[in-house]
C-alpha cells in the first residue's frame, strides 16, 4: 500500500492479510475493528502512523518521522532479533490485552 504524496487513512471495512507492506509520505491511519494482519511493515515519511489489529500482529518494521500508536490483542517482533524494530520521530504507544513479545 503506498501513497508518495498523501495520507492512508482507513475510512470503514477490514483489512485481512498475511503480510502488510505500507509507504506514505504522510499520515497512515489504519484502525479498523476488524482488522486482521499477520505481519506489517512500515514507513512513514512525515507523519503519524497508528493501527488498529483485532488480534496478534507481528512488528517487522515501523519507521515513522512522527509518533507511532500500535492497539492488538497481542504484538510479537517477526524476527525475534536485536534490530530496533520500531523507530519514531516522537512518542512510541503499544497496547495490547494479551503481551507484548520479542521487543526486549
Amino acid at each position: 500500500m503506498t501513497s508518495e504524496n498523501g495520507s492512508i487513512v482507513q475510512t470503514g471495512g477490514s483489512i485481512e492479510t498475511e503480510s502488510l507492506n505500507i509507504h506514505a509520505k504522510d499520515l497512515v491511519d489504519i484502525q479498523g475493528e476488524n482488522n486482521q494482519v499477520d505481519v506489517i511493515q512500515a514507513v512513514v515519511e512525515s507523519g503519524d502512523f497508528i493501527y488498529t489489529d483485532q488480534d496478534t500482529i507481528s512488528i517487522d518494521q515501523i519507521i515513522a518521522d512522527g509518533s507511532v500508536t500500535i492497539s492488538a490483542e497481542s504484538i510479537t517482533d517477526h524476527s525475534d532479533d536485536n534490530s530496533v524494530d520500531i523507530q519514531s520521530g516522537s512518542d512510541i504507544i503499544i497496547s495490547s490485552l494479551n503481551g507484548i513479545l520479542g521487543f526486549f
